[in-house]
């Protein structure tokens, strides 16, 4: 009885070649969505990794905030105290009229003692350390993310954050010393971590990036 059902069934599609035909396409098209859905959640998800293990650097343990955030006189305590290498990040994404729909990732630190964790000290342009510290909305992009966006140093750029606008002004570049690196900054735009606290209306760090010893082999 199975065996007829099916000699029917294939004897109605061989008379209509058009339903055949749209069937397959239909199956196929259903395939190739779900197929180019998980292959662009995959690559968001490795874009992310990457990004945040870039930014990472070279630390080796962290101090997250809780809801109230990390109150800033943490890191003196532990460099004075501790002689601990630490890095206070004030982190967030805002909206960029760059790209319009790709969140640009703000990553405030301290220009003057983050190179104990990530090699951002390395630019593509002469940086002034004051403007960058103390001029409201200063910013540094990726040397190839500022010539995609057409912006040189001295241009401003506005940015949404929470629905408000603000504007933020290039101050330098940072060029990745490798392709991994520049795969991981392309959405990031480092500022000092009180012109962060500024923009993102924050008050605290959002972490503090700690490097014990001389790297994974030297953690307790």
């Amino acid at each position: 009885m199975r065996a007829l059902r099916y000699r029917a069934g294939w004897r109605h599609l061989l008379r209509h070649p058009l339903q055949l035909t749209l069937l397959v396409l239909g199956v196929a098209l259903g395939v190739a969505v779900v197929v180019s859905i998980d292959l662009a959640v995959g690559s968001a998800r490795r874009a992310f990794q990457l990004s945040t293990e870039t930014v990472a650097g070279r630390s080796t343990h962290q101090i997250v905030a809780g809801p109230g955030g990390i109150p800033d006189t943490v890191v003196r305590v532990l460099r004075v105290e501790t002689g601990v290498e630490a890095a206070p990040v004030v982190e967030g994404l805002v909206e960029s009229e760059l790209f319009p729909g790709v969140p640009l990732r703000v990553l405030g630190i301290d220009p003057l003692a983050d190179g104990a964790v990530r090699d951002v000290a390395a630019v593509g342009s002469p940086v002034d350390l004051g403007a960058l510290m103390t001029r409201r909305g200063a910013a540094l992009l990726l040397d190839a993310t500022a010539a995609r966006a057409g912006l040189v140093v001295g241009d401003r750029f506005e940015v949404r954050v929470a629905g408000r606008l603000d504007t933020l002004v290039l101050v330098g570049t940072v060029e990745p010393a490798d392709a991994v690196e520049r795969a991981g900054l392309a959405d990031v735009a480092f500022m000092d971590v009180a012109r962060a606290q500024d923009l993102l209306r924050r008050t605290g760090l959002d972490r503090i990036d700690l490097r014990l010893g001389d790297g994974p082999e030297g953690e307790d």
